[in-house]
């Protein structure tokens, strides 16, 4: 348990976190703060979690990213039922730069908005330069 951020893993300006084959994250809590079970910010660079499984009934938001890449293969994200979730059951993504989901079964997850995923991206992080239709 942690007391503000990342219940189960927090990381802040990284260059790669890989959570791969089989690791399993349960029951992480993040008291007053965001990720229960990961937390990762400040970073320009990659959270991947391949062939994970994630469950977390006392979750507002299992995963959180902001201002990172995030890459979500082959695993299973469940059981994310805290009736106080206001976004994102299984991931928050703030101002991600990537996002790659594939191979993915989200179940029994609640949130009042995206149950599964919620992304956001602030008026600041958005450029010019990236294209007119891109927002």
């Amino acid at each position: 348990m942690a007391r503000i951020n990342g219940g189960g893993i927090y990381g802040a300006a990284f260059n790669e976190i890989n959570i791969m084959s089989g690791s399993v994250l349960k029951n992480n809590r993040a008291v007053q703060g965001q990720g229960d079970d990961v937390y990762v910010a400040n970073t320009q660079n990659t959270l991947q979690l391949d062939s994970v499984e994630i469950s977390n009934k006392y979750a507002q938001t299992s995963i959180y990213v902001d201002t990172a890449s995030l890459v979500l293969a082959s695993g299973l994200i469940h059981d994310i039922k805290s009736r106080s979730s206001l976004q994102g059951g299984a991931v928050q993504c703030y101002n991600c730069k990537s996002v790659l989901i594939d191979n993915m079964r989200f179940t029994d997850l609640y949130s009042q908005r995206g149950g599964a995923v919620y992304f956001f991206e602030n008026t600041n992080n958005k450029k010019d330069s990236d294209g007119i239709g891109k927002y």
